[in-house]
C-alpha cells in the first residue's frame, strides 16, 4: 500500500495545488504525514512556496511541512 499511496499523494498535492484553494494540498501532507515519513512532500511544499508566494515573502508552506513532517515522528512510532 505504502508503494502506491505515497506517490499517489505527490501528483494528487500537485493538482491539488494547482487547482484547489491552499489548504488543501497542505491537509494531503497532514493526512501523509501522520502514517509515513514522507521527505517528498517538502518538495510539494517548495512548489506551492514558489507558486503563492509573492517576491520576498516567507516560506510559510515549506515551514509548516517541514513542522509536520519531522514534528509527528513521535505518534509515527507509535502507531507502528
Amino acid at each position: 500500500m505504502k508503494r502506491f499511496f505515497r506517490p499517489v499523494a505527490f501528483i494528487l498535492g500537485f493538482v491539488s495545488a494547482l487547482m484547489c484553494p491552499p489548504w488543501v494540498p497542505l491537509l494531503l501532507v497532514l493526512i501523509v504525514s501522520i502514517r509515513y515519513r514522507a521527505p517528498e512532500m517538502l518538495l510539494l511544499a517548495l512548489f506551492i512556496d514558489t507558486l503563492y508566494l509573492p517576491a520576498g515573502g516567507l516560506p510559510i508552506y515549506t515551514a509548516l511541512t517541514a513542522l509536520i513532517v519531522w514534528g509527528l515522528e513521535p505518534l509515527r512510532a507509535e502507531i507502528s
